[in-house]
């Protein structure tokens, strides 16, 4: 059976990087994400959690009017 403790602290940093994008409604995060998921060949089904989050916190970073890039 699967920890459930990483349900918490999946949710945790999804909730930091959603709130790098605050305008973003809660659909229109994950179907940008997942859609930038599937749009490299990868279906977003089969990510493990670590893996999930790791995209999506990456996905924000690239597309969020709040963080610098050089």
């Amino acid at each position: 059976m699967r920890d459930k403790k990483r349900i918490r602290a999946f949710c945790n940093r999804l909730a930091r990087a959603w709130e790098m994008v605050p305008d973003w409604r809660f659909g229109q995060l994950m179907m940008n994400a997942l859609g930038e998921m599937a749009s490299m060949g990868r279906d977003p089904f089969f990510p493990e959690e670590d893996e999930m989050i790791a995209f999506i916190e990456e996905y924000v970073k690239n597309n969020s009017p709040f963080v610098r890039r050089s």
